[in-house]
């Protein structure tokens, strides 16, 4: 048994399917599969939570086999060839181009198992809401345990997602189909590198299918949950607003200075004199930093690490900070999302 595959093909694949990480209890699921049919040559990579497959034009014979992913990736990192052939004799593959091999282990491809790929409708989602959930995945929990808290939300006319003390929510004002999605962070990370989507589901996974890629999510145990309410409108005027960049020096400083890094970081902010005061201080180290800014701001204690992950994820470059009860809504001039930062007490 013989195959050749474009190299752009796998290189492809490998990008798509990065974020799924391989348990190492199931021996089986460290080969990716490859399999032609007809014209067509399919990758997959499965880790009985979520799988990836990419497919594609292909004039190598029938046949379905399994290659260890390790050795194929440092293969592909080596080989500057345009494609990459493949050779099955028993329990060895080969995979070569016109100057060099690696050889290695493979197994039966049976035992990688079958995948429930029927599915309902397909419904296109808007890149909004695409780029919407990847910045959401960067706030939530990567938790294992069901929790809102390690969850994207899509539906309702938004998409939000929150750790509790820091969140963002998008507005979908057209294109949102009328569904309910849960996703959990590698899902909400994965479909945001998304061209375009289109999302449909089964009695097992969730799935979106990009053009030629197809991934499927197993369904988790966490229910659609509205977070809209929890974002309150704007009620009061505008703070200050401030280039994001700088806040997020000082919140570096701020992390990098900590010593005990068992130890949460705590800064605050105020105005005063027509100065915004950025400053920390514990037993360890005073930090303080100030900008020439006219606005008003009493003073607000935050966690310098959740307001550098937030502001790094906003899609503005200047950042307009509005205040609310306990916490601050950061926006970009014309509103068109909103996120929060919580006070730590």
């Amino acid at each position: 048994m013989q195959a050749r595959i474009r190299k752009t093909e796998l290189d492809a694949f490998r990008a798509q399917a990065a974020n799924l990480k391989v348990p190492s209890i199931i021996p089986i699921l460290a080969f990716v599969k490859i399999e032609v049919k007809g014209d067509e040559c399919s990758v997959t990579k499965n880790n009985n939570k979520a799988f990836v497959i990419r497919t594609f034009q292909n004039d190598s014979e029938d046949c379905s086999f399994l290659v260890d992913e390790v050795t194929l990736y440092n293969f592909l990192n080596f080989s500057d060839a345009e494609y990459i052939n493949f050779q099955l004799n028993g329990n060895r593959v080969r995979i070569y181009d016109e100057r060099s091999f690696v050889e290695g282990v493979t197994e039966k491809a049976s035992l990688y198992g079958s995948l429930d790929l029927s599915n309902k409708e397909w419904t296109a989602l808007p890149k909004l809401a695409l780029a919407a959930a990847g910045i959401c995945s960067n706030l939530i929990f990567n938790g294992e345990i069901a929790d809102p808290k390690s969850n994207v939300f899509i539906g309702k006319e938004h998409v939000a997602g929150t750790d509790g003390m820091v969140g963002y929510i998008q507005k979908i004002e057209s294109g949102l189909p009328d569904i309910e999605i849960p996703l959990r962070k590698e899902i909400a990370l994965s479909i945001s590198k998304m061209n375009e989507c289109q999302y449909s589901s089964n009695s097992s996974y969730d799935l979106f299918k990009d053009q030629n890629t197809l991934y499927g999510f197993s369904k988790g145990e966490t229910k659609f949950f509205n977070l809209v309410p929890l974002f309150q409108q704007i009620e009061q005027d505008l703070s200050f607003s401030i280039p994001k960049s700088i806040m997020t020096k000082f919140c570096s400083l701020c992390i990098s200075s900590i010593q005990s890094k068992s130890k949460l970081p705590s800064a605050t902010m105020k105005m005063n004199d027509g100065k915004l005061i950025l400053s920390m201080e514990d037993s360890e180290i005073k930090i303080e930093s100030f900008l020439a800014l006219n606005g008003s701001l009493e003073t607000f204690k935050f966690n310098p690490e959740s307001m550098k992950t937030l502001l790094e994820s906003l899609p503005c470059e200047v950042a307009y900070f509005y205040p609310g009860i306990k916490r601050y809504y950061i926006t970009d001039l014309d509103k068109t999302f909103l996120s929060v930062i919580m006070q730590i007490i």
